[in-house]
């Protein structure tokens, strides 16, 4: 069972598929990137946080209580 935190949002892994599939980027992480940028331009604070949570259960974003360790 994963923690809260660690959740994938289903709709923001389509869009990741969508660039892909477009051939934006093959990268998943960078494809968050790209996404993440878009919803901080709209201003969309609650789709930046299900970015967030995306990230961190894709393994592209550090936990910040980390230390900005890596799981391995």
């Amino acid at each position: 069972m994963t923690s809260e935190g660690n959740v994938a949002d289903t709709g923001i892994l389509q869009e990741i598929y969508q660039l892909r599939r477009e051939g934006v980027t093959d990268d998943k992480c960078e494809a968050l990137k790209i996404i993440l940028e878009e919803a901080k331009r709209m201003g969309d604070t609650a789709k930046q946080v299900r970015i967030y949570r995306t990230q961190k259960a894709c393994g592209c974003k550090h936990s910040q209580h980390s230390g900005g360790k890596k799981k391995r």
